[in-house]
């Protein structure tokens, strides 16, 4: 299940029963600068972008990974932009227009299992 909570009042916003197919699981769930969608990453190497207000399917879904995805994150300065770091040793950058190849990738020594994206 995916919940929305109102830290400052406790209180439950939303909530919304996710899903993956074959036994994957999700692996992390990132929210963009609006808090209006949220991103996930999973085993399956997809990554998966939700509208949870509007839709309990996700609005994009595209493999990304040869391996599972360890964590993604939205652009702190673009919603349109993601990126994904996997068990496949890269870093990928991802344009939410145009899912069909990266914008940049980067090769790493080993698996990527948490990274952030700050502001210059």
């Amino acid at each position: 299940n995916f919940i929305l909570w109102d830290v400052q009042k406790n209180l439950m916003i939303y909530k919304h029963h996710l899903s993956l197919s074959n036994n994957h699981k999700f692996t992390n769930l990132s929210n963009n600068n609006t808090n209006t969608l949220i991103v996930s990453s999973s085993t399956d190497g997809y990554i998966r972008v939700w509208n949870p207000l509007e839709s309990n399917e996700p609005e994009h879904s595209f493999f990304g990974h040869d391996s599972s995805i360890n964590s993604v994150i939205f652009s702190p300065i673009s919603n349109n932009i993601l990126y994904s770091g996997s068990d496949d040793r890269t870093v990928k950058s991802w344009d939410l227009r145009n899912t069909k190849q990266p914008i940049c990738s980067i090769r790493c020594s080993s698996g990527v299992n948490r990274f952030s994206i700050s502001r210059l």
